[in-house]
């Protein structure tokens, strides 16, 4: 670690510390963790360590997402420790989609450095560049020094650039004053800086920036809640975006990227009254494009990882807009955009250092376009929405070239692939039982077949369709033993067997004709559990009275940790998409000691869980990195009353479920 550099977002100071005196540390967690206090004592002297340390594992290639809330006036230390069979790890910070800094030293120990005046969300990402193994990291408040303080002071007002901001302005969009404080930095090579401007409703903005001595190329984006207001990515030491009017009240992002050069940078908005038409800020269900960039991207990105947090906006028919992203020598990327149902025919340009490489005209409303790159450059995806209007998301996914974008035996139906996918998505490992079946529903239209299972096996059952919004039911005689009616067109139940039996699977297509496939595949990493509900003697059911994955799951996990401890709660179910959290009241009488047993469906990758008194006291907390968390209360309960439970969603997206227990 022989450099160090500065970024700021939001006025915050963002360090990558650096060393040279450690190398691989091999061992156990007590190793590393002693690692982590040798570390600390050397980069964050005087620091305390906020909260306890995250565990976990890392294959070559893969990343691990921690979404964390850094406190207004304060600084911090991330340390990460790889061991000895994680040869090279890194670390970077990020926040909405934008990487505002990063230790990629070739070793394993990244340290970054972050100091914030206010409060904000970012998250730590944590990349296993080489090799494969566990880590730790460790958060550490330390106090304001050296350089954070230097980067984050003010220069002198009334200086050159902000005169030249002037001249812009009123060459740009005469008749604009400035609106607001007057933004300065200092900016090194491939720094970002990110500020926030409240814009008002009825009122034109421009947004001007410039670079002075040293700085060669300073580029610009501008974001409006979901939605772009335009980007400035040309060479040169000015950028320029608008003018952008809103209909509303409204909060802009600001992105200044230093591409090239280092030297001060000023910023300043400019407003005066709308006279024409304005802006809508509009709205869009993340949720819903969340859930379909998934589902697009098992095909048209199949093995590769996200480059970055997926994008939204929202389009009127025959407008644009674009977004722009790094390229690495020697890696493969994939643009998957996905819309809402008012967007009927989305098309992807894809364009490499300012040359069309890609394009995907298809008259569909998702879209997917590709390139390797030879060399370092910067890539943009135009998205255009071809014919109607609504809200978009846009995922970038790295990697090596992806099986969709292999040689395929033309006779190979493109759902069959989709469904394996999600089926391996649903069940890891999961192998095909039988050859997949396909054909054709109407609106409301539906498919049965009977399947004849073996005793003591897990199966998969998954349906994939083009359009629409896909249900399945399974059914034993009269009796329902699962059902996945979410809003998607991929659904899956998972259920063992406890003796032969033949069963039936319903797929009914809802809001919408089309294809569909439908597969059932063995699900050897499922182990056998209880399949149907079973009432305690408290009255309430193990998993309650579902029989769907999260149910089934809370079952096999109160099997294996808590077989002797009774239900006291009914399961508590909600979806969060990743980095979102819920709060619940349960309430639990004194005298007893408590486990909380959670789980989440496939999608859900790292899911926290808190308990806290209904006096504050964090009774228990969980750390570690998996989707099925449980919680055993330490120091037992002294109160009775409503205690608090909190579900973080630390990375992933999806439904989940906890429930109580107690002996």
């Amino acid at each position: 670690m022989g450099t160090t550099r500065f970024l700021r977002w939001l006025g915050i100071a963002i360090v990558v510390l650096g060393g040279t005196g450690a190398g691989a540390q091999t061992g156990g967690t007590d190793v590393l963790l002693q690692r982590l206090e040798q570390l600390a004592g050397e980069y964050a002297p005087g620091g305390t360590q906020t909260g306890v340390s995250r565990t976990g594992t890392l294959g070559e290639g893969q990343e691990k997402r921690i979404g964390l809330h850094l406190e207004a006036g304060k600084c911090y230390v991330f340390i990460g420790v790889g061991d000895g069979e994680l040869a090279d790890l890194d670390m970077a910070l990020e926040s909405d989609g934008a990487r505002l800094g990063e230790d990629t030293q070739p070793d394993n120990y990244p340290v970054v450095r972050a100091c914030s005046p206010i409060a904000v969300r970012v998250e730590i990402v944590l990349t296993a560049t080489r090799g494969t193994g566990s880590y730790v990291l460790g958060q550490f408040d330390v106090p304001p020094a050296g350089d954070a303080v230097e980067a984050a002071q003010a220069a002198p007002t009334g200086d050159a650039l902000a005169a030249r901001l002037d001249a812009l302005a009123a060459e740009k969009a005469p008749g604009t004053t400035i609106d607001g404080e007057l933004f300065r930095a200092r900016m090194l090579e491939d720094e970002v800086s990110a500020v926030s401007r409240r814009l008002r409703g009825g009122t034109c903005y421009l947004f001007v920036a410039a670079g002075g001595d040293g700085a060669q190329d300073l580029d610009m984006a501008v974001s409006v809640g979901p939605q772009s207001a335009g980007e400035d990515n040309g060479t040169g030491v000015e950028a320029v975006v608008g003018e952008f009017c809103p209909a509303q009240d409204a909060t802009a992002t600001v992105r200044l990227t230093m591409t090239r050069g280092s030297g001060d940078v000023r910023f300043a908005a400019y407003a005066r009254a709308a006279t024409g038409a304005l802006t809508a800020i509009a709205t869009v269900d993340t949720v819903l494009l969340t859930r379909r960039l998934a589902e697009r991207a098992a095909s048209g990105a199949t093995g590769m990882n996200p480059a970055q947090t997926p994008q939204f906006g929202s389009l009127g028919e025959g407008l644009s807009a674009n977004i722009s992203f790094e390229m690495r020598s020697g890696q493969c990327y994939r643009a998957v955009a996905v819309a809402e149902p008012g967007i009927a025919n989305l098309d992807l340009d894809l364009y490499v250092n300012g040359s069309p490489v890609a394009e995907d005209n298809d008259a569909a409303a998702s879209a997917v376009v590709g390139t390797c790159a030879a060399a370092d450059g910067v890539a943009r995806v135009d998205i255009w929405a071809v014919a109607g209007s609504g809200g978009y998301a846009v995922g970038i996914y790295s990697g090596a070239q992806p099986a969709a974008a292999t040689t395929t035996a033309a006779s190979t139906n493109p759902l069959f692939t989709m469904l394996d996918a999600a089926a391996v998505a649903l069940a890891t490992g999961a192998t095909r039982a039988s050859e997949p079946f396909t054909g054709s529903l109407t609106v409301a239209g539906t498919q049965q077949y009977d399947v004849a299972l073996q005793s003591g096996k897990c199966y998969a059952f998954v349906g994939i369709a083009d359009s629409g919004n896909l249900d399945l039911e399974l059914t034993s005689g009269v009796s329902v033993i699962g059902r996945d009616n979410d809003l998607d067109t991929t659904p899956g139940v998972l259920y063992c067997a406890t003796s032969a039996m033949t069963v039936r699977a319903k797929l009914t297509l809802l809001s919408a004709s089309g294809n569909f496939a439908f597969g059932v595949y063995n699900a050897p990493s499922v182990q056998s559990g209880t399949a149907a509900p079973r009432v305690t003697s408290t009255g309430i059911a193990v998993g309650g009275t579902e029989t769907d994955y999260i149910a089934n799951q809370i079952r096999l996990t109160h099997e294996a940790v808590a077989a002797a401890l009774l239900p006291v709660s009914q399961v508590n179910r909600g979806t969060l998409q990743q980095a979102q959290e819920s709060e619940f009241l349960v309430n639990l009488p004194a005298g007893r000691c408590y486990t909380i047993v959670t789980a989440g469906v496939p999608s859900v990758r790292d899911i926290d869980v808190t308990l806290t008194s209904p006096y504050g006291q964090v009774l228990a907390t969980d750390s570690t990195d998996d989707a099925s968390p449980v919680l055993v209360t330490n120091p037992c309960p002294q109160w009775s009353g409503d205690y608090r439970i909190k579900v973080l969603m630390q990375y992933g997206y999806g439904a989940f479920g906890f429930q109580v227990f107690s002996q």
